[in-house]
């Protein structure tokens, strides 16, 4: 009978750590999309966070304003309910991000989930340099540190 009670302990024992685990990686996951205290512009956005250039951009309008998405899917592992988004200001300013849109009604709220029409990070700064030559500055591109 103890044989069995302490396969039992072991059993139990080797589960939680398997969920502990597994916790511990989705929490580190989801931190790692948080934007760090550089990132203000989506210029800052793309050279400190999509070095790999695997983020899709989304241009949308709400309230008759424009505004640019970053988005990217998280791990399949980590299950998540949508992608971890990053909305910018048709200033390229930060404005708002979550990392999993899939999980927010005060972000569908805000923001919405329908509308947006891909485009490129390229057609953002071109689109950033036409509102400057207007007149409009927007925020100058960051320079890597």
């Amino acid at each position: 009978m103890r044989k069995k009670t302490r396969d039992t302990l072991i059993t139990i024992l080797v589960l939680f750590l398997l969920l502990a685990g597994y916790v511990g990686l989705r929490n580190w996951q989801e931190l790692k999309t948080a934007p760090p205290d550089e990132v203000a512009t989506i210029q800052d956005f793309r050279l400190r966070m999509d070095t790999s250039h695997d983020y899709q951009y989304m241009i949308f309008t709400k309230d008759g304003k424009t505004y640019f998405e970053a988005r990217k899917s998280m791990p399949l592992w980590t299950h998540p309910s949508g992608p971890s988004c990053y909305v910018f200001g048709d200033d390229g300013k930060l404005l708002d991000w979550i990392s999993d849109n899939g999980e927010s009604n005060k972000w569908d709220r805000k923001w919405g989930q329908t509308g947006r029409k891909p485009t490129t990070f390229d057609e953002i700064e071109k689109q950033l340099m036409e509102r400057c030559n207007d007149g409009m500055e927007p925020d100058a591109p960051a320079t890597p540190r």
